[in-house]
């Protein structure tokens, strides 16, 4: 399984079309009402033994909001977060911390941002 089926499966398990936007990969522009699948720090962590190769892929779930003032955007981006966690299936992926939320300055305009890290463990056969 490549890196990119597993974003592409975090998406499709994470999507809420009628609230949020979802990117398997990190967006050329971060957009409002979105949230972008991105590498973690450290991005994979690899256990080998005889027979097969165990990873540990990490990966943060980095969600956009518009901002336009505090209380409301704080208030949307908590309801985001508490709308996401029921959406991971929590038999293989751990959520391992969420970020303060952070002021983002683009072009289009800003946003506030948080960041939910998660773990998946997965496994690829050596043979």
């Amino acid at each position: 399984m490549s890196f990119a089926t597993l974003r592409q499966q975090l998406a499709d398990m994470i999507a809420n079309p009628d609230v949020w936007t979802v990117y398997a990969y990190p967006p050329p522009t971060p957009t409002a009402n979105s949230i972008s699948i991105t590498p973690d720090e450290p991005y994979v962590e690899i256990n080998n033994n005889t027979t097969s190769l165990s990873l540990t892929a990490r990966f943060k779930l980095h969600i956009c909001v518009p901002l336009l003032d505090n209380q409301g955007n704080l208030g949307l981006i908590e309801d985001f977060i508490l709308a996401l966690v029921p959406k991971i299936d929590h038999t293989y992926i751990n959520i391992s911390s969420v970020s303060q939320p952070k002021i983002l300055s683009i072009p289009t305009g800003d946003l506030l941002t948080s960041d939910v890290s998660i773990e998946l463990l997965t496994s690829w056969s050596q043979t």
